[in-house]
């Protein structure tokens, strides 16, 4: 059994905490960079068998019960060309959850996601990951492209350079027929029903099976130490372990501290998040320009990353300290762009307004990380009423 080794310094490392509920992430240079929880039953990219419950024309949309009687609320712009009408029986993807009050979105663009390529059996057209910058993997992935008959879209993912044209067309071939599978489930009952579940743990894995696992949990470390490079280490905890309970306590933090003296302060209104800068505690020998430099880039990092952790979402309004120069404000800019490019998200860098505020927008796709942890919680405190001898 591989254990920590506590005289040498740590290198990045991926966790899985046993705790419950469990919590999967990234620890990169000491800092908690990803985190969610493990095996998570959000059911974002779930493809269902469903009904059309009402079509409001004078909205261009449509209502269609997918899942325990749910109703999910279906654009116009997704719903392919396909025609339909209320009672018809359609497959859709879950594209976003549900939020507050507002049913969750789905669409009849689905997709099918394999190790090297993504298949859109609705869209048309092949696409190929703009990661791919080696000529000679881009040369060979456009001829195998080009090699292509089918019809359908195709989005070729940046792991397509480790696979061979064989690996490739097998893989293709195998999602091709799973939508065939897919498209004969809708004559049958009942409905509605999911027929295709996304699998979160394995997205985990593959996101980081180039690092060390580290995992505080036997049954995890035994499940999975043949296949990936696991680590068991009884002693951890991200929401315990000194170096790390206050990042994990500061992702339900209102105001977060920064190591320069000065603090963030989150708040969140009905029409945005607001972000404010303060600098109550800060001190040094060097010029206040290149401390209110210093401070903001501080504060962007900081809030990039809390942005990423928290699963923060829609308008977002950041209050930098003011009196930055044009080419201070830029490195902003182009630290914020460079951060949510490839977010994985929908972002919108508008950058600084005429009253000096900057903005963006980000776009909602599941819940916020303190709520899907607070619905872990809950569900286990039912669970232990209901089994108190469990």
């Amino acid at each position: 059994m591989r254990t920590r080794n506590r005289s040498v310094s740590q290198p990045d490392f991926a966790f899985i905490d046993g705790e419950a509920p469990y919590l999967s992430g990234l620890i990169q240079d000491g800092k908690l960079m990803d985190i969610n929880l493990f095996g998570k039953q959000s059911t974002v990219g779930n493809i269902y068998r469903g009904r059309v419950d009402r079509v409001m024309k004078q909205l261009d949309c449509s209502f269609v019960r997918f899942q325990n009687g749910e109703n999910g609320y279906l654009p116009k712009k997704y719903y392919r060309g396909q025609p339909f009408k209320q009672g018809d029986v359609i497959l859709v993807e879950l594209k976003k959850a549900a939020m507050g009050t507002k049913n969750p979105v789905l669409t009849m663009d689905y997709s099918l996601s394999g190790e090297y390529l993504i298949l859109l059996p609705k869209s048309r057209g092949i696409r190929v990951s703009n990661k791919i910058t080696n000529r000679k993997d881009k040369n060979r992935i456009k001829k195998w492209v080009e090699s292509q008959t089918t019809k359908k879209g195709l989005i070729v993912r940046t792991d397509a350079t480790e696979a061979s044209d064989r690996q490739l067309n097998a893989e293709l071939n195998y999602l091709l027929r799973q939508d065939k599978r897919l498209q004969k489930e809708l004559n049958f009952l009942p409905v509605p029903k999911l027929l295709l579940e996304k699998e979160w743990g394995k997205s985990f894995f593959e996101k980081y099976n180039h690092l060390p696992i580290r995992t505080n949990d036997q049954k995890i470390y035994n499940r999975y130490k043949d296949q990936f490079d696991m680590v068991y280490d009884p002693s951890f905890s991200i929401r315990s372990q000194a170096e790390y309970r206050k990042q994990f306590d500061h992702l339900f933090s209102r105001v977060i501290y920064l190591e320069g003296g000065g603090s963030i302060v989150l708040d969140q209104t009905e029409a945005l998040l607001a972000i404010d800068i303060n600098t109550p505690n800060v001190k040094g020998k060097k010029s206040y320009n290149d401390q209110r430099l210093e401070i903001n880039l501080e504060a962007a990092r900081e809030i990039i990353r809390m942005i990423q952790l928290r699963n923060l979402g829609g308008m977002i309004a950041i209050d930098f300290i003011h009196g930055m120069s044009a080419s201070d404000e830029s490195k902003i800019v182009a630290l914020m762009e460079d951060a949510f490019g490839d977010d994985g998200l929908q972002t919108t860098v508008y950058g600084f307004s005429p009253m000096g505020l900057f903005e963006l927008t980000r776009q909602r796709k599941n819940l916020e990380f303190k709520e899907e942890y607070a619905h872990a919680l809950a569900n286990i405190r039912e669970q232990i009423a209901e089994n108190p001898r469990a």
